[in-house]
């Protein structure tokens, strides 16, 4: 019997035709198929996730934005079949997007794949990009390509994850002084 790890799979299926990207459902299929969960169990909670994760969602954010809460959640890594689903729920930010080289989207992808104009894209940054082997260069060209691809759109500029202990936390201001000069070359 051979595991395989989610990221396995999808780092698998991130290297297929991307015509077809694997969805939430697909992937909690393999999920509960590699713990070795009975057919009808995965059928279950496939149902349960379509019948009441998205209608949840939409109830409490309705009361809270009636109360004038906005509301944000919290996503990371391999957000492709999670963040559409929570832009049309009707969260206000989508906090802690990650994008390649660690997550499974492309920041240029990010908006196009949430499919709502208005809600917030929060982060961009991978954390990994601040340590070895990645340099200043690197970040540099990440920082101006997210700005370019959310330029005209609302988001905002974060860390995507966790800065390793290794990681360049100089980079910091050197990031704010490219965003407030993006624009005004």
């Amino acid at each position: 019997m051979q595991l395989v790890s989610i990221d396995s799979f999808v780092m698998k299926e991130q290297n297929r035709s991307r015509e077809h990207q694997p969805k939430l459902l697909e992937l909690l299929n393999f999920a509960l198929r590699s713990r070795h969960y009975s057919p009808r169990t995965e059928q279950t909670y496939c149902i349960w996730v379509k019948r009441f994760m998205a209608g949840g969602h939409k109830k409490r954010l309705e009361r809270l934005h009636s109360a004038g809460t906005a509301c944000a959640v919290h996503l990371d890594g391999v957000v492709r079949g999670l963040l559409p689903k929570l832009a049309a729920a009707g969260f206000d930010a989508v906090e802690a997007l990650t994008p390649q080289p660690v997550g499974d989207l492309d920041v240029g992808e990010m908006r196009t794949v949430a499919g709502n104009d208005s809600v917030i894209l929060w982060g961009g940054v991978p954390g990994i990009m601040f340590a070895p082997p990645y340099t200043w260069d690197d970040m540099e060209k990440h920082v101006v390509k997210t700005l370019g691809a959310w330029k005209g759109s609302r988001f905002i500029l974060g860390v995507a994850d966790q800065v390793p202990p290794d990681g360049d936390i100089g980079f910091c201001p050197r990031i704010a002084e490219l965003v407030e000069n993006f624009g005004n070359e």
